[in-house]
C-alpha cells in the first residue's frame, strides 16, 4: 500500500508539472523588446517625440488588452464562419503573394504589342467645331421634322442669307460650340447623338439630329477624330495596367496551385437557381 501511495503521489506531481506547461505557455503574454521598440517608434513618428513612461504603460496596456481579447475570441471560437474575418485572412495571403513577386521590367516592345491589344484604354478624344440651329418640341406641332428638313434644303442653297440665330429656337447653351471634346458632347447631348455627330460630313448642313433636347441641324466647321495615343505619350499608364495584368496573372496560378491541394466538394443548393445570366 505505501509502495501505491508513492507511486501514485509520483504520477500526480508528474501530471501536474507537465500539465501546467503548455497552459502556462497559452496564458503567457509578452511584450518584447522588438514590439517595445516598435511601440516607441510608431509613437515618435506620430507625435515627434519619445513616449512617457506614462504613455509608454497606455501602450502596452493597450496592446495586452487587445491580446487577451483576441485570445478570448479564438477560444470562444469567433473566427469561425465570420465572413469579414476569412476574408480578411485570404487578403493577407494574397498580400505576401504580392510581396514575393517580382515582375521583371517589360521591353518597348512589350508595350506596344499590349497597346495594339487594348487600344480602346488609350484614346486621345476628338474634338469637333459646329454650329446648330435647335428645334424646340414645346414650340412645334408634329411637322417639326419636316419643318426642319424644309429649312435644310434652304440652308443648302448658295447665298440663303438665313440667320442662324433667329431661325433657331432659344438654346441654354447657344448656337456655336468650339473645340468640343467627345465627352463634353456625350455630357450635353448624349451619346447617341455625339456618335452620330461625328460620323457627319464637314463644311454643310446636315439633319436632322435627335437629342433629349429635340431636332438639331448641325454644321461642323472643323473635326478631330479620336486617336489612339502612341506609346510615348501613354507609356506610363501602359506600364502601370500591364503590370497588373501580370501580376494578376501570377497570383491567380498561385490560387490555382494551392487548390490542387484541396478535395473541393460543391453541394447542390436546395433552392432552384435563374437560368438567365444576371444583368448586373
Amino acid at each position: 500500500l505505501f509502495h501505491f501511495l508513492v507511486i501514485g503521489a509520483g504520477l500526480f506531481l508528474l501530471y501536474g508539472v507537465t500539465a501546467n506547461e503548455p497552459e502556462n505557455e497559452e496564458t503567457r503574454i509578452e511584450v518584447s523588446t522588438v514590439r517595445a521598440d516598435r511601440m516607441v517608434t510608431l509613437w515618435e513618428k506620430r507625435w515627434n517625440r519619445p513616449p512617457t513612461q506614462e504613455e509608454f504603460n497606455g501602450l502596452t496596456d493597450q496592446y495586452v488588452n487587445e491580446e487577451v481579447l483576441y485570445r478570448e475570441a479564438l477560444a470562444m471560437g469567433l473566427d469561425s464562419d465570420d465572413p469579414v474575418v476569412r476574408r480578411r485572412m485570404a487578403q493577407k495571403v494574397r498580400f505576401i503573394s504580392n510581396d514575393i513577386i517580382t515582375i521583371e521590367t517589360p521591353s518597348d516592345t512589350v508595350l506596344q504589342v499590349y497597346l495594339d491589344t487594348h487600344a480602346s484604354k488609350y484614346q486621345l478624344a476628338g474634338e469637333v467645331t459646329f454650329q446648330h440651329i435647335y428645334f424646340n418640341p414645346a414650340k412645334h406641332d408634329a411637322t417639326m421634322e419636316e419643318e426642319a428638313k424644309a429649312l435644310l434644303v434652304k440652308l443648302s442653297e448658295e447665298n440663303n442669307g438665313i440667320d442662324v440665330q433667329r431661325v433657331s429656337d432659344g438654346f441654354l447653351h447657344g448656337t456655336a460650340f468650339t473645340e468640343m471634346k467627345v465627352f463634353e458632347i456625350n455630357r450635353l447631348f448624349g451619346k447617341d447623338f455625339a456618335k452620330k455627330l461625328f460620323e457627319q460630313p464637314a463644311g454643310k448642313w446636315v439633319g436632322p439630329l435627335v437629342s433629349g433636347y429635340g431636332l438639331h441641324l448641325i454644321r461642323i466647321d472643323s473635326r478631330t477624330p479620336s486617336e489612339t495615343a502612341s506609346l510615348e505619350m501613354a507609356k506610363q499608364s501602359v506600364l502601370e495596367d500591364w503590370t497588373a495584368d501580370e501580376r494578376k496573372k501570377v497570383n491567380d496560378a498561385f490560387v490555382s496551385n494551392l487548390r490542387k491541394q484541396y478535395d473541393v466538394v460543391i453541394a447542390k443548393p436546395s433552392s432552384t437557381l435563374s437560368p438567365q445570366k444576371s444583368s448586373e
